[in-house]
C-alpha cells in the first residue's frame, strides 16, 4: 500500500508521486491500482504504472494521461480494444474497435493481459450514456469511456508485484536427451 502525496496535471500530463520508492522495492513499469468508482465492479482497478523511481518516492501516470494507452477486452463480449488516455481525469478513448463490434452504454472493459504488462481481468473503464458513435465510412467506432478509479478521491493505492513465471518444460525427442558413450581413457 502507499500514499499518494501530490498530484500534478498539466497539459494532459497526469502523475502522482507516491511514498514508496526503491527502497521499498518498487520498480519502474511497475503497475498500480486503487479502489474504483463502480458499486458493481468489485476490487482493485487499474489506475496507472510507476515512470518514476527514487529511494523514497515514485512517480505514477495515470491511465488518462495523453501518453497511457492499455490493452483491454469487452467483458460482455470478449472484444479486445486499446484504452487510451485523453488529459482529462474522467474521459478515456476506447480505440481499434471495428465500426460493426458490438459495444454498448455500460459495457466493463478490464485489462486484457496481452501486454505482458498489466495483469488480466483488472477492471478499466465504463462505456459513457451515448459514448458509442459510428461515423459513416470510418472503419472504426469513436467510443468514450470513464475510468473505474476516481482519482480525485483516491489516497492510496497499491503496488502490483508478479510472480516469476518459469516456462514450461520442452518435451525433445529421445536422441536429444540421451547422453553420449563415455570413454575410459584406455584405447583398445
Amino acid at each position: 500500500m502507499a500514499e499518494i502525496l501530490s498530484a500534478s496535471d498539466y497539459r494532459g500530463q497526469s502523475v502522482v508521486t507516491l511514498n514508496k520508492g526503491s527502497r521499498d522495492g518498487v520498480f519502474v513499469k511497475q503497475v498500480v491500482v486503487a479502489d474504483g468508482n463502480n458499486p458493481a465492479v468489485a476490487g482493485g482497478n487499474i489506475f496507472g504504472q510507476v515512470i518514476s523511481v527514487t529511494p523514497l518516492n515514485s512517480q505514477v501516470m495515470l491511465i488518462t494521461d495523453l501518453q497511457h494507452a492499455i490493452p483491454v477486452r469487452n467483458l460482455r463480449t470478449n472484444k479486445r480494444a486499446l484504452a487510451s488516455g485523453t488529459g482529462k481525469p474522467d474521459l478515456l478513448e476506447l480505440k481499434s474497435i471495428v465500426a460493426t463490434s458490438d459495444v454498448r452504454d455500460g459495457d466493463i472493459f478490464v485489462s486484457s493481459g496481452l501486454d505482458g504488462l498489466f495483469p488480466a481481468d483488472f477492471p478499466v473503464a465504463e462505456v459513457l450514456p451515448n459514448g458509442v458513435n459510428y461515423v459513416p465510412g470510418d472503419p472504426f467506432a469513436n467510443i468514450k469511456a470513464k475510468p473505474l478509479v476516481n482519482f480525485e478521491n483516491t489516497r492510496e493505492v497499491l503496488l502490483l508485484w508478479r510472480t516469476n513465471v518459469q516456462p514450461a518444460a520442452v518435451n525433445q525427442p529421445e536422441s536429444a536427451t540421451t547422453p553420449e558413450p563415455q570413454s575410459s581413457g584406455a584405447e583398445a
